[in-house]
Order: C-alpha cells, then structure tokens, then sequence
C-alpha cells in the first residue's frame, strides 16, 4: 500500500501544480542540493483532521513562491509577498483537499485548518525527506512536498 500512496501522491501533486498552478512540473532527484543551506526556505503548512489526521507541507524558495503567484493572478510585473504567501497558502489547501479525497476516499469528511506560510531552514526540509515525500521542478523552481500521517 505505500507504494500506491506515494504514487498517487506524486500525482496528485503533479497535477495540482500543472493545472492549477499552471507550471511545467518534472521530478527531482536530490532536492536538498537545491536549497542552499544558507538561503531562507518557506514552508506552507496545513493540518487536517478527521479518520486520519496529519499535515501538509510545501517547501520551496522564494523564486517559487513568485513564479506561482505570477502564474495564479496573472501578473507579469511580479507579486508582493503578501500575494506570493497567498498563493502558497491557496496552493497547499488544493492539494491537500484533492490528496485526502484521493488517498482516503470521498466518503471521509476532513478539517483542515487555515495553512500558514512560514520561513523555515533546511534542517526542517531535511525531516521532511524523511516522511512521505516528493519533489519537483516547477517552471525550473524546487518544491519539496510532504504528507505526515499521525498515529
């Protein structure tokens, strides 16, 4: 069953950045080498609860976070970061609800929680390559994403 989990992971991510984020995706070998250790890394966080609960995480730099806004309000004049943060935010809760659905089933009512964007290090990127995991290029951007199942 983990095999088939992450492979609708990947596809429910894949997917939401492509067509929702209207951004070229293609897999990633070695994330880590993308994020310089000492460059900001953000985090987008949603938790949810319901017959599973657990959290949601994009990470990514902030030349995604850009890309996506521009991309989502059809700006080509650049984005505040407030928009950025906003799309972010508005990223991590379509895949979330869309994973959930994929994962667990339409039947299955979830809470997830309002996400937070935050910036964070490549020491909490690191754990997240640890959970359930997979990552992109999205329009020549690294993105981290994973899921963390509770219990």
């Amino acid at each position: 069953m983990v095999e088939l989990v992450q492979e609708d992971f990947e596809s429910v991510n894949s997917q939401i950045f492509e067509d929702w984020g209207l951004m070229f995706v293609e897999h990633l070998e070695n994330p880590s080498e993308e994020f310089p250790s000492d460059a900001p890394v953000y985090q987008s966080v949603i938790k949810f609860s319901g017959e599973h609960s657990g959290h949601y995480h994009i990470f990514c730099r902030e030349d995604f976070m850009e890309a996506l806004a521009q991309n989502v309000l059809g700006e080509l004049d650049g984005c505040t970061p407030e928009e950025q943060r906003d799309a972010l935010q508005e990223m991590a809760n379509v895949v979330c609800g869309n994973l959930l659905t994929k994962l667990f089933g339409e039947d299955h009512v979830y809470e997830l929680r309002p996400p937070e964007v935050t910036e964070t290090n490549i020491v909490s990127l690191n754990t997240a390559l640890e959970a359930t995991h997979c990552a992109f290029m999205a329009d020549d951007c690294p993105v981290v994403v994973s899921l963390q199942l509770e219990g």
